[in-house]
């Protein structure tokens, strides 16, 4: 559907579904783009509810449209890494040293970024 075939009611109704998409994770959910998919993106926000449309619906909306989905990112220890992968410290410590994570040292610690 085209912005110009739109009604007031649903240009309007496309902005409010836009701003409910994190456009960090989905760079490519314009409003001009949810316009073109407006049932697809109402389904979405009525699957979450009333807070933004993120998560698993979000990977589904961008599978369904054709956008670029990103994962979000957060800093994790060296501690919590090697737990959830079930690996030694000094494995993470070495994976950091030889450039296999993303990690930077910050006063004398590894701080490392990992997708959720």
């Amino acid at each position: 559907m085209t912005w110009q075939k739109l009604t007031k009611r649903q240009q309007d109704f496309a902005r409010q579904l836009s701003a409910r998409i994190p456009h960090t994770q989905c760079p490519q959910a314009s409003v001009s783009q949810v316009a073109k998919h407006l049932d697809a993106v109402a389904d979405a926000a009525r699957q979450v509810g009333h807070g933004p449309i993120d998560g698993d619906t979000l990977k589904a909306l961008c599978q369904v449209t054709g956008w670029t989905y990103t994962a979000p990112k957060r800093s994790a220890t060296v501690k919590d890494l090697a737990a959830a992968l079930g690996v030694s410290l000094s494995t993470i410590y070495r994976r950091c040293r030889n450039g296999l994570l993303d990690a930077v040292k910050v006063a004398g610690r590894w701080v490392i970024t990992v997708t959720a």
